[in-house]
């Protein structure tokens, strides 16, 4: 166990730090960005515009590389992830705000594709049709080629433009009070249902090419042949000896595909306007806001590799087998 949080932490070192050096690496910068502004608002030289822009930002691009590090290094080791360029906000409330609704997207969207897609998964393996594997087959090339804020799109443009069932942004209504009341969590839900719906669709088709793929080989195995033999029924084996083994590596799928989540599809949730991290970081990179980028980024390095570490303590428990080793 100690080896292993070693190894996190490590991983989350490197991890934090390449990211820092990818940001800190990217073209144009945000006093740039507010100079040219103000440039053309004002009427005043570049060079006196870029002296204001870094006084209005407080932030500094030409400060040597390795003090920016040691800055961020003190803002994390202190619990500060320093103040948002663009929004003039402490960039760990920006974080705390968005994470909810990252989450619940993230989360509702995962859990629905993830148990829809390896039952349809499971399903196909086992009946072996030629007819539905074909089906499956070309939605999945049809959906792998289709960008995720295309379809997005098509879902505002059916479900609120023409039907106008669901609201196409935000997060709830201005109309409604905020707090656990029954008005507001049928909105919330209204607001989340389409963000939620254009993830779904964009996971689930992947959940069952996987779980399919992975069963029709567990289905070649020498003990389901046994097992057929034994005179075994078909539900003991479905859910006994194909389906246990073959949701392994799609709880480990289930993790990554999570943890990614949490980083949100910054498309989808900017053409929602959902306020989740991947809206935030949109906005934080169209700007080059550097601080905000990093938090951003720092928060799903996190989630990943936390939803990972949780999933290799959850395998002893979900295989015997890894269990055993354990202990010796």
């Amino acid at each position: 166990m100690i080896k292993k949080i070693v190894v996190l932490l490590l991983t989350v070192l490197i991890a934090v730090i390449a990211t820092f050096f990818i940001i800190e690496l990217m073209p144009g910068n945000p006093v740039d960005i507010l100079a040219k502004d103000i440039v053309t608002t004002q009427g005043i030289s570049y060079q006196d515009a870029y002296r204001k822009a870094i006084t209005l930002l407080n932030y500094d691009p030409n400060l040597p590389m390795h003090e920016k590090l040691l800055n961020f290094a003190k803002d994390l080791l202190s619990g500060n992830m320093g103040v948002s360029l663009k929004y003039k906000a402490n960039v760990l409330d920006i974080v705390l705000s968005a994470l909810p609704w990252t989450l619940l997207v993230a989360g509702t969207s995962t859990l629905i594709a993830f148990v829809i897609g390896v039952s349809i998964g499971m399903f196909a393996a086992w009946k072996k049709s030629k007819t539905l594997n074909l089906t499956l087959d070309t939605t999945a090339s049809i959906m792998g080629a289709i960008p995720e804020y295309i379809l997005g799109f098509f879902l505002i443009i059916i479900f609120s433009v023409t039907l106008k069932i669901f609201p196409s942004r935000g997060a709830y209504s201005t109309s409604v009070d905020v707090g656990f009341n029954l008005p507001f969590i049928i909105d919330v839900a209204k607001h989340a249902t389409l963000p939620i719906l254009a993830f779904f669709i964009v996971n689930v088709v992947n959940w069952i090419t996987n779980m399919r793929a992975t069963a029709v080989n567990i289905l070649g195995e020498d003990y389901i042949q046994y097992a057929n033999a034994r005179g075994l029924s078909n539900k003991d084996i479905i859910f006994k000896y194909v389906g246990k083994n073959a949701l392994l590596p799609m709880i480990t799928s289930l993790a990554s595909t999570f943890g990614m989540l949490v980083g949100g599809a910054p498309l989808i949730e900017d053409l929602f306007a959902y306020p989740g991290i991947g809206y935030y970081l949109g906005n934080a990179t169209g700007a080059r806001d550097a601080v905000l980028m990093q938090g951003m980024f720092f928060t799903i390095i996190i989630t990943v590799i936390f939803c990972n570490f949780l999933v290799e303590l959850l395998y002893g428990y979900i295989d015997p087998r890894l269990r055993r080793k354990g202990g010796h």
